[in-house]
């Protein structure tokens, strides 16, 4: 084999570990970053939801990666519940109206004492 050849194979052979390293770094480093954005995600859920309680804070930055994944799972699906639940029925004010009515109506049939 002449010396160029040799080079050439060697380089190849470098290109193809380099290539596959850097594809095995880029898939743990999107992973580090998508756990980082469900921590930030729960972190906000935490402001919103519970007025930003420090205690709660903390132990959200205690949760493996694999907690905080279940948490927000478990939190997008009760997110997808509660926009499928429906208000069946009238509504507050105007039950208040029909009460009032029947309370008015009662009182004046009422004997008084």
């Amino acid at each position: 084999m002449k010396s160029l050849t040799k080079v050439l194979v060697g380089s190849g052979a470098v290109a193809v570990v380099g290539t596959s390293a850097a594809i095995l770094a880029s898939k743990k480093v999107v992973k580090r970053l998508k756990g980082y954005a469900k921590k930030q995600e729960l972190k906000k859920f935490v402001d919103e939801n519970m007025n930003g309680n420090n205690q709660y804070r903390e132990i959200v930055d205690l949760l493996t990666e694999q907690e905080i994944l279940s948490l927000t799972n478990t939190l997008d699906r009760v997110k997808q519940r509660r926009k499928a639940v429906n208000v069946v029925g009238p509504n507050a004010s105007d039950e208040k109206e029909t009460v009032k009515k029947f309370l008015v109506k009662f009182l004046d049939t009422m004997p008084i004492l």
